[in-house]
């Protein structure tokens, strides 16, 4: 009977041993405090205004400014698209004599020649449903003079006016192509080409 708790009493200590040995350790990595070498800082994050309000860099607009030193991007979109507004409207409206002067010759007889295909009697109007988006699509220095193309995106709200009036709901892209007729005027750009855009 002593002899099995002594046993017993062995067998305790060595358990015990070994429980005292794990408690009280830590757990994980642990870095040495006298050396920096194993600890690597992150880099503060980015404000994420600052990248939202990031512009995409667009390629030759800085070669475009030490042209034309006048030139400012967001003030010629602003122009490009009070053009878009007009000159879509005038259009839907069949009477483009107010924005001819913002047309290039051959525009300007495209979209008459698409006026007068209407069937006779044929009269619409449109609404934009919030502000077109715009955005420089291609700069092209190379050729004179000098041509800017920009992407349009617009949610338009069609009305036809005919025997039954009927409304259309409608989303566009589309491309504009505008050309610097005068080297002299910062804001003397004309439409040239109209295309069909990826939305």
């Amino acid at each position: 009977m002593t002899l099995e708790l002594i046993l017993f009493g062995l067998i305790a200590l060595v358990v015990l041993y070994q429980l005292f040995n794990v408690l009280g350790r830590k757990v994980g990595f642990q870095a040495d405090p006298e050396s920096k070498a194993d600890i690597t800082e992150t880099p503060p994050l980015r404000n994420l205004n600052e990248t939202l309000n990031e512009k995409p860099s667009i390629e030759n607009l800085e070669a475009l400014k030490s042209k034309e030193l006048n030139f400012n991007e967001d003030t010629f979109l602003e122009r490009c698209r009070d053009t878009y507004e007009t000159v879509l409207s005038a259009f839907h409206k069949g009477d483009l004599n107010q924005v001819l002067n913002r047309l290039s010759p051959k525009v300007s007889d495209s979209f008459q020649n698409a006026i007068t295909q209407r069937s006779e009697g044929v009269k619409t109007e449109i609404n934009f449903v919030e502000p077109p988006k715009a955005d420089i699509h291609e700069i092209n220095i190379e050729d004179k003079p000098i041509k800017i193309v920009v992407r349009f995106l617009a949610e338009i709200k069609e009305i036809t006016f005919a025997e039954q009036t009927v409304s259309s709901h409608r989303r566009t892209a589309e491309l504009w192509t505008f050309e610097k007729t005068n080297q002299d005027a910062p804001n003397d750009w004309v439409l040239i080409k109209v295309k069909a855009a990826r939305a």
